[in-house]
C-alpha cells in the first residue's frame, strides 16, 4: 500500500478509538443518589419481610415461624396500632396493596393470606403456584409481582395468582440473583436484594438493572457484619421521590428522598 494512503486510514483508526473511549459503556450501570430527610424508630425485634405506606401509615410483614404478623404502624413514631399474628406454622414474608386488600406471602407453605385492610383479617387464602417459595410482592395497577429469591419476576393475576409473564432480571448482562422485597413506583420496580446493601431498580419490560441505590451508610453499625439482619424493606413515602427503607430488626427506619435519575 502507499503510504499516503495509508494516512486515511490511521485517522479513520483514531476517530474509531477516541469515539469508543468516550462512549459510555452499555454494561455500566448509573447510581441514584439519595439524601436522608428522616431517621425514625422501628422496632429492632421486627424481621422485617414487607413494607408499604398507604393512608398516612405503613404495614409492616413480619417474618420467622411463630413470630409472623402484618402490622398497621405509625410510621413517624414506630407505634404498633394494629396486628394480627398469624399461625405459627407460617412464615410471613412480602406484601401487596390492591385496593382494600393486602396480600401476604407465606415463605414454604404456598399459601398467600388476604387481608381486609380495615379490620387487618385475613379473609381468604390463595394457593402460590408460581413457586415453592415466596419472598417479594407488590402491585403495579395491573399485576401483582412475586419474587422468590431467584433472578426472575413473576406478574400473576390477583383474583387467584395464576402466572401471566415472567421476567428474568439481568444487571450489566447477567442473572441478578436473591431478589427479595419488592416495591413498585413510578413505572419501575425496586427490589432489595439479600445480603447486599443496593437496591435495584428494574426495568419492567426488559428485566434490566436501570439504577442501583446503594444504602451501605444506612445499615446500622452493629448489623454490618451480620448475614441476616440485612437491608429489607422499601416503601415509597409521602411525597414523590420519597421512600422508606429499613432492615430486618433494625432499630431505624429511614425516610429518604431521590435525586433524579441521568
Amino acid at each position: 500500500m502507499h503510504p499516503l494512503l495509508r494516512i486515511p486510514l490511521i485517522l479513520l483508526a483514531l476517530a474509531v478509538l477516541c469515539t469508543q473511549l468516550t462512549a459510555k459503556p452499555a454494561d455500566v450501570i448509573p447510581q441514584r443518589g439519595f439524601k436522608v430527610i428522616l431517621t425514625l424508630p422501628h422496632d429492632p425485634q421486627a424481621f422485617t419481610q414487607g413494607l408499604l405506606y398507604h393512608d398516612d401509615h405503613l404495614y409492616e410483614s413480619t417474618g420467622q415461624y411463630g413470630r409472623s404478623e402484618l402490622r398497621k404502624v405509625e410510621w413517624s413514631t414506630g407505634k404498633v396500632v394494629q396486628a394480627y399474628s398469624l399461625a405459627n406454622n407460617l412464615f410471613a414474608e412480602g406484601i401487596a396493596l390492591r385496593g382494600e386488600w393486602i396480600y401476604q406471602l407465606t415463605w414454604m407453605s404456598r399459601h398467600c393470606l388476604v387481608f381486609d385492610r380495615k379490620k387487618l383479617k385475613p379473609v381468604r387464602v390463595l394457593d402460590m403456584r408460581f413457586s415453592s417459595r415466596g419472598w417479594g410482592l407488590t402491585w403495579d395497577g395491573h399485576s401483582l409481582i412475586a419474587s422468590d429469591g431467584s433472578f426472575r419476576l413473576y406478574f400473576l393475576d390477583p383474583e387467584d395468582l395464576s402466572l401471566r409473564r415472567t421476567l428474568t432480571v439481568k444487571a450489566a448482562g447477567r442473572p441478578l440473583s436473591f431478589l427479595n422485597e419488592l416495591e413498585a413506583v413510578d413505572g419501575r420496580i425496586l427490589a432489595n436484594i439479600w445480603q447486599d446493601t443496593r437496591i435495584a431498580e428494574i426495568s419492567p419490560l426488559s428485566g434490566k438493572v436501570t439504577a442501583w441505590i446503594e444504602c451501605a451508610a444506612l445499615v446500622p453499625a452493629h448489623l454490618r457484619n451480620d448475614p441476616e439482619l440485612v437491608l429489607n424493606g422499601i416503601a415509597t413515602g409521602p411525597k414523590k421521590n420519597q421512600l422508606f427503607v429499613t432492615g430486618k430488626q433494625w432499630p431505624v427506619l429511614y425516610l429518604i428522598e431521590l435525586k433524579p435519575g441521568s
